[in-house]
C-alpha cells in the first residue's frame, strides 16, 4: 500500500519488464526472479514516504526505480539504503520500512529467493529509531544479507 493504493509488480515472461499495477508503465529491465516493492522513509529535505522497486539484474546487481505519481512514471534510483557495491544476489531482493515511534517487538518479514528452500527473516527491532528502510537479499551460499538506514525522527521517551 502506498497512499491508499495497492501495488503488485511481477516480471514479464520475456524477463524483459516488470509491470505494476495502481502504476500502469511498462518498465524495462533485465532479470529472471520477482521484483520486490518498498515504501521507504526518504529525506527531501524533511522526511517523507516513497515508493521504490527493486529487482535483481542478470549480473547479480539490485537496481532501484522510484515511482514520481505526479509525472506517473518510474525513475531510475539509486539504493535508498547503502549497499556494497559489485555483485550481490540472483535471487530476489526484499524491501521492508517500519516507522514508530518507540518499537517495544520485533518485526518480521519474509525473504524467499527463486529456491523454495531460500528463507530468511528480517529482525527489525530498534528501540532508539523511528525509521527503518531495509533492503535484504540473500548471497553467496544463501547467506542472508541485511542493509538497513535508521533515522531518528524524534526520541522515545
Amino acid at each position: 500500500m502506498y497512499q491508499n493504493r495497492l501495488y503488485a509488480a511481477w516480471v514479464e515472461p520475456s524477463g524483459t519488464a516488470v509491470r505494476v499495477v495502481s502504476a500502469p508503465v511498462r518498465i524495462p529491465v533485465q532479470t529472471l526472479v520477482a521484483p520486490a516493492l518498498g515504501v521507504f522513509t526518504v529525506d527531501q529535505p524533511a522526511p517523507t514516504q516513497a515508493l521504490f522497486l527493486a529487482w535483481t539484474t542478470p549480473n547479480s546487481n539490485i537496481d532501484f526505480a522510484r515511482w514520481e505519481g505526479g509525472a506517473g512514471q518510474w525513475v531510475d534510483s539509486a539504493s535508498p539504503v547503502a549497499l556494497p557495491a559489485g555483485p550481490l544476489t540472483s535471487y530476489t531482493p526484499a524491501l521492508n520500512s517500519s516507522t514508530s515511534s518507540c518499537p517495544s517487538a520485533n518485526d518480521f518479514a519474509a525473504l524467499r529467493g527463486a529456491d523454495a528452500d531460500v528463507a530468511a527473516s528480517l529482525d527489525m527491532a530498534a528501540p532508539a529509531n523511528n525509521n527503518r528502510n531495509v533492503v535484504a537479499y540473500t548471497g553467496p551460499n544463501h547467506r542472508v544479507f541485511r542493509n538497513v538506514f535508521a533515522q531518528v525522527v524524534h526520541g522515545c521517551p
